[in-house]
């Protein structure tokens, strides 16, 4: 994955797993709570 230019590479690691994390998240809510969401909706969280 290519670092944003707005991104420092020092900031860029914590960047990636947070990403990481909020996609574990979303991927949770809809196996086992039946979570859906928009992709709009995804994207403001």
């Amino acid at each position: 994955m290519p670092r944003p230019d707005c991104l420092q590479m020092k900031y860029f690691d914590t960047f990636v797993l947070l990403c990481c994390w909020q996609l574990w998240k979303r991927r949770n809510g809809a196996v086992l709570r039946n979570e859906t969401l928009t992709m709009a909706q995804f994207l403001q969280t």
